[in-house]
């Protein structure tokens, strides 16, 4: 906020004000991201670590008693598993992408052209310079409104009554759009770190739900769902029943005829 009893007189103050406005909102915004990240690394150690954990104790287990191996299929070599599966994991996952970069492009473009609309307008409508149009813009659109300069006369109050909305608003879509890729970007990298990770026999045996000795695809893309966090238990038992409801034989199959006598029902 600006409390307007010490203001910016020289033009020079006013540009270094203005910047100063927006460098502060940028370095809040990048220390809340810092903490977003370090809060989503956190979480991605504690899942992996714990993977890791099993498989380091499978591989001992099998160094010291040599058991036969019944999945022969299943990954057991976890000499360095972090390694494995930074190496494993896609280069780019950590990176932004190219729709979310456009996506950041398009709206910082946006705000900028709403500022030099206000620019334009309060310095036609007020005969300001360029420096103080400026200036009133951007301490209007930061809500730090020192009170030195505000739109005078009625037609620019009411310009300023609807271009606040779109400044002020604008100015938080920016800052929430940059806050959300970066934190998309890290829970692609945690995503892509869990499904390259070795499995040892213990998850074969967790994935393995119908106790048949294999994994269906079925079987193993429901597990990774819920192991990074896409769906929810509860979402997938609301499935499970909607399709139990159409299922009306039991046989594990929806036919035909059994479509359509829910469609008519």
């Amino acid at each position: 906020m600006g409390f307007g009893d010490l203001v910016p007189t020289h033009n020079s103050t006013k540009i270094f004000t203005c910047c100063f406005a927006f460098v502060s909102i940028a370095l809040i915004t990048a220390a809340l991201n810092f903490v977003i990240g370090f809060i989503v690394d956190r979480q991605e150690e504690m899942v992996l670590g714990s993977l890791f954990d099993r498989e380091a104790a499978a591989a001992e287990s099998e160094t010291n008693d040599h058991p036969p191996n019944p999945f022969p299929s299943v990954a057991s070599d976890v000499e360095n598993p972090v390694d494995n599966d930074e190496a494993a994991a896609p280069a780019l996952a950590d990176h932004v992408t190219a729709g979310e970069r456009h996506e950041l492009i398009v709206a910082t473009t946006l705000y900028l052209l709403v500022l030099v609309c206000g620019a334009v307008v309060f310095s036609l409508l007020q005969g300001l310079s360029v420096v103080d149009a400026v200036y009133l813009v951007c301490m209007s659109a930061t809500t730090v409104g020192f009170g030195d300069l505000d739109p005078s006369t009625p037609t620019s109050r009411l310009f300023a009554t609807v271009w606040l909305i779109f400044s002020t608003l604008g100015l938080a879509k920016v800052l929430a759009d940059y806050t959300d890729t970066r934190l998309r970007a890290k829970q692609r990298r945690a995503s892509a770190r869990l499904l390259s990770a070795n499995l040892t026999e213990s998850d074969f045996q967790l994935l393995d739900q119908d106790g048949d000795g294999t994994v269906s695809n079925l079987e193993y893309m429901r597990m990774m769902l819920l192991k990074t966090g896409k769906v929810r238990q509860e979402d997938l038992d609301e499935i499970q029943r909607s399709f139990a409801r159409l299922d009306r034989n039991g046989s594990g199959n929806i036919d035909r005829h059994e479509m359509l006598h829910a469609s008519n029902s």
